[in-house]
């Protein structure tokens, strides 16, 4: 019998990286001289808004926050910074108990560094909860995280941004959203068409629901 498979993103589905973003935006703003507001970089994006337009939000000249926007994105991935994660409460028992049930677990993420992925998985203890892990360009994450899910046809997919909502539907699985990482319930609600599209809380609730949805 075929193994049911849960794929997940990982930031902002399994971990917290609120604190990583801010702070590599507030150190980037320090040395261009501007105080960037914790909660307001980091409400601007759970609205949607990309870093660039965040940072010419603050006032910042197109061409600084560019270059601001740029240096944000290098530095996002440094191991400093991604030590700055913390995995939402109770996510490593729940994992353990999909798999327990017989699960098969996907971990599809964004990221440029696939090393330093593999590293932070290690270091949160959830390597040896996953079966398969794809990396993709997070210049094509919409269409490559499609192709991912195309290719390996999860039960559920569960993920917290627009770019995960849009694969899923792209790839016709099955999608639940997380309003607890980078993106609102009122930003995903206004792109959520139909039943194969379920917004939770959070993704132990995500979970939950992924394995009543397999009964």
């Amino acid at each position: 019998m075929k193994r049911p498979r849960l794929i997940l993103d990982f930031d902002g589905t399994l971990t917290d990286c609120r604190r990583r973003q801010v702070v590599v935006a507030r150190v980037i703003g320090r040395a261009f001289g501007i105080d960037i507001d914790p909660d307001r970089f980091w409400g601007m994006k759970r609205t949607g808004y990309s870093t660039l337009r965040i940072f010419s939000a603050f006032g910042i000249p197109d061409g600084d926050a560019k270059s601001m926007s740029d240096l944000w994105v290098l530095q996002i991935e440094g191991l400093p910074w991604l030590a700055y994660d913390r995995l939402w409460d109770g996510i490593r028992d729940d994992l353990l108990m999909v798999k327990l049930r017989g699960w098969e677990i996907v971990l599809l993420s964004a990221r440029r560094s696939v090393c330093r992925l593999r590293w932070q998985l290690e270091t949160l203890g959830l390597s040896g909860l996953l079966d398969r892990t794809i990396v993709v360009d997070p210049g094509q994450a919409v269409a490559k995280k499609a192709e991912a899910l195309k290719k390996w046809i999860p039960n559920v997919y569960i993920g917290d941004s627009e770019a995960d909502l849009m694969a899923a539907k792209m790839a016709g699985v099955q999608f639940i959203g997380v309003v607890c990482g980078q993106r609102s319930r009122e930003f995903l609600a206004r792109l959520v068409e139909d039943e194969s599209q379920v917004l939770k809380e959070n993704t132990r609730a995500a979970i939950f629901e992924a394995l009543c949805m397999a009964g």
